[in-house]
């Protein structure tokens, strides 16, 4: 049950900092709507009909790996308004910390993910799955973000400041999106 005050706590510790959901929200509509756009152009003669619908698979799961990495962030937020220590020192176990910390960040990737998808409709992209392949990508989006929210959440306790975390992070992250 602790797990869910730790979700909960975190999630309006998120919507009560609102610039972290702007970014969070806008961050992959400008790679939906710019790379579209873009390399759309590009891809005319390759024989692709909806570049969006192509690359969406992609940049879902790209936004799964990046995603996560805002729960490293906000370690580092919690750690300077001392909230984070308040944390530590409460009766919980550690692994309630951890797993609702890392439950917060997959809630995060889904509603990215989610908005992506919706707005991927609006650039004519025609889904052609069912209930077995969603299941499929639902899985697939949430270990993904599970297992990178825990790189992330690990690394954030290990190094001492945030410009550290973010060249680390940019590091794991910018090789897989290329």
């Amino acid at each position: 049950m602790s797990i869910f005050t730790i979700l909960k706590r975190n999630m309006k510790w998120r919507f009560h900092n609102a610039f972290t959901i702007v970014i969070t929200i806008l961050q992959p509509l400008l790679w939906l709507v710019l790379y579209s756009a873009v390399a759309g152009q590009a891809m005319k003669n390759t024989g692709i009909s909806n570049y969006t619908g192509y690359i969406l698979p992609g940049l879902i799961v790209l936004v799964s790996f990046s995603a996560c990495s805002s729960s490293g962030i906000m370690n580092y937020m919690m750690k300077a308004d001392g909230s984070f220590y308040r944390i530590l020192i409460a009766p919980i176990k550690r692994s309630s910390i951890i797993l609702g910390q890392l439950l917060e960040a997959v809630i995060c990737t889904f509603l990215e993910v989610g908005i992506m998808s919706v707005v991927s409709l609006l650039f004519s992209v025609n889904p052609q799955i069912n209930l077995i392949a969603l299941l499929l990508i639902l899985i697939l989006v949430f270990l993904t973000a599970f297992s990178m929210a825990g790189l992330a959440y690990g690394i954030s306790l290990i190094l001492p400041n945030e410009v550290m975390y973010e060249t680390v992070m940019n590091a794991i992250v910018l090789p897989i999106f290329f």
